[in-house]
């Protein structure tokens, strides 16, 4: 998201000095030569603790429910649910807020710089 802001300032320079089918041309060549540095380079990281499916011990007394016998759900009080459990969590809570603020600037910033140039 930075960089992507950078890019832009930058961008309205270089249309303005070269036009906007070479910035283009240079923006896309720059982005798909970081993904490709991203391909060489990084790498997925090992799970330590994902075990073999032969090591789990099978147990043959499932417990199978038919699909009439649960009850109907209602998908807005399902959703409530879902976003207090996630609001609780303090850590979930203070991410999200972080990232409310950062995206409100990031747009602010997107929204008053064309009166600047």
């Amino acid at each position: 998201m930075y960089l992507g802001s950078a890019l832009s300032s930058f961008s309205i320079l270089a249309i303005k000095n070269f036009g906007w089918r070479y910035t283009f041309k240079g923006m896309g060549l720059f982005g798909i030569s970081i993904g490709a540095l991203m391909l060489l380079f990084m790498r997925e990281p090992r799970n330590v603790n994902q075990t073999k499916t032969d090591q789990i011990p099978c147990e043959a007394n499932f417990d199978i429910e038919i699909e009439s016998e649960k009850p109907k759900e209602n998908k807005l009080e399902t959703l409530r649910n879902s976003l207090l459990d996630v609001m609780k969590n303090p850590v979930s809570r203070n991410v999200t807020i972080a990232g409310m603020f950062n995206y409100a600037g990031g747009y602010a910033m997107m929204y008053f710089m064309p009166a600047f140039f």
